[in-house]
This record gives C-alpha cells, structure tokens and sequence, in this order.
C-alpha cells in the first residue's frame, strides 16, 4: 500500500511538473516567435531606409550629371577648348558668358556649391570664382600635401566617364568630384563634383570653390 501511495505521488509531482513546463515552453517558443518576427521587421525598415537613401542619391547625382551633360555641348565650351597658347580679346565674350553660366547653373542646382573648367590648351580655369591659370586655382582651393600640383593637373587631364573622385582640397577637407571629358578633337574634361552634404564629414574647401564640371579641360564644381 505504501509503494502504491508513494508511486502515485511520483506521478502527481510529475504531472505538476509537466503543467508547469507546458507554459514555460509555450512562453519560451512565443518569445523565439516574437523575436523572429521583430528582426524581420527591423531588417524591412533597413531595407526601406537603404532603398530610401539610395533613390535619393541616384537623384542626386543624375541631376549632377545633367548640369555636366548640359556643359557638354554649350557652345562656349567647345569654342574655348579648342583655343590653344593664349586667350585672346576676342574669346573675351565667351569667358564672360560661361562664367555667368556657371554661377546661374550653381545658384539653380540643391546638389552643387560651385563650377570650374579647366582648359588644358590654354592651361586657363574658368569658375564661379572667377578666371585664372591652373597654378593660381590649385593654390588658392586646392594646394595641400594630399594633393600636388602635378597629380591635380594629371587627374584634370585624364579622360573620363562621369567616374567619381574623392579630391582633397585646401584646408583639409575632402569634395566628392565627378569627372566627363570631352571628345579628343576638343581636348576637354568636365568634372561634376556634389555637395558635400551628401557625404557624411565632408566640409567645402575654405574659399567655397571646387568643381562641377571638368572637361578635358576640365569643368569643375565645388561642394
């Protein structure tokens, strides 16, 4: 009678047990369940946020490239790319014009802070900031020890496809700068470059001058 009495209770303490497990268990795979589901969720705004990002960057730089796809076939453009030695009075006009150019494509664009060209043939820039030769340019935006003079006239010389570049400027901040060149017979290159607000730590050059466009002489645009 006694070993029925104590085989009973082993088997009520076990039925306790289970009744307590049960719940516990229930609990326990509600909780993997919950933790699933807000992983899943958290992984969904990522990817709504990244897209997001994403479609606003593409904007972005596609409305940079349109500033440089303009610049690409203006007329003054192509006119003083194929001067070559010096500029002339007669050139005069179509400085004046682009300069203008620049600064009301600068002034109309969310995304550009300035505009330069550099036309290699003349070995000139033209800007928002204004005319000079490419020596004065890369010392007054650009001159620092990241960046000589001689890489900075190689990069602006190279042909390119709207390929972008990180580029050191003076006072040690960084602007992102996207390079297009011109056809050969031209000798050009535009660069657009954005603003910097659209890269996380990234401060325009101190003068506020940098490039948007730089054909093969360059066209460049600060940010």
């Amino acid at each position: 009678m006694r070993k029925k009495t104590i085989g009973y209770a082993r088997r009520l303490h076990l039925s306790f047990l289970l009744i307590l497990l049960i719940p516990i268990l229930v609990s326990f795979i509600l909780y993997l369940y919950a933790v699933h589901q807000a992983n899943e969720q958290s992984d969904r705004l990522h990817e709504s946020l990244l897209s997001k990002v994403q479609a606003d960057m593409d904007a972005r730089l596609l409305s940079v490239r349109s500033v440089g796809s303009r610049l690409y076939i203006d007329s003054d453009v192509r006119a003083l790319a194929s001067v070559s030695g010096e500029m002339e009075s007669s050139h005069a006009m179509a400085q004046v014009r682009l300069y203008q150019e620049l600064n009301s494509l600068v002034l109309s664009s969310e995304n550009l802070d300035g505009l330069f060209i550099y036309f290699p043939l003349t070995n000139k820039v033209i800007s928002t900031n204004g005319n000079m030769d490419l020596s004065m340019f890369y010392s007054l935006y650009y001159e620092n020890s990241a960046l000589t003079e001689d890489a900075f006239h190689t990069l602006l010389s190279s042909d390119h496809r709207y390929d972008m570049h990180m580029l050191p400027a003076k006072g040690g901040s960084i602007q992102p700068l996207m390079l297009l060149s011109l056809p050969p017979d031209s000798s050009s290159t535009l660069a657009p470059i954005h603003r910097n607000a659209l890269f996380s730590g990234n401060a325009a050059p101190a003068a506020g001058a940098g490039g948007i466009c730089q054909y093969r002489n360059p066209l460049a645009a600060s940010s």
